[in-house]
């Protein structure tokens, strides 16, 4: 383990950052913030909802498997109801079927000046 010169140990360090913290929400001290607006979840994709934003693409099943990563089974199953898409691939699909979501959403970002992180920090 490499110990770094003029580091304050770990404890001590969390101890400070918790007492900044209780500062600051007694209003005693400014922290200062980035609050990031995170998107409303991806709506549920049941099996029509997969087909019709297949058939959008004039994809087959293993066409559309390829282009989202995942195995042609995993999209048939979702086409017939045994499975439903995961978050990630709900998000995936919305992303494909309404494009502009993603960019209004990068572009209000960047009008504000914030990041992409998920979190609001504060600055070292």
């Amino acid at each position: 383990m490499t110990v770094r010169p003029n580091r304050q140990p770990l404890g001590e360090r969390l101890k400070e950052g918790l007492d900044e913290a209780l500062r600051h929400a007694r209003g005693e001290i400014e922290l200062p913030m980035t609050l990031i607006e995170i998107p409303a979840p991806p709506p549920h994709y049941g099996p029509a909802d997969v087909l019709r934003v297949r058939q959008q693409l004039h994809m087959s099943q293993s066409g559309f498997a390829a282009v989202l990563h995942v195995s042609l089974k995993t999209v048939q199953s979702w086409e017939q109801g045994e499975r439903n898409p995961s978050h990630a691939a709900a998000r995936l699909l919305q992303a494909i079927e309404q494009p502009e979501l993603l960019s209004d959403f990068v572009r209000r970002q960047r009008e504000r000046g914030q990041s992409s992180r998920r979190f609001s920090r504060t600055s070292p």
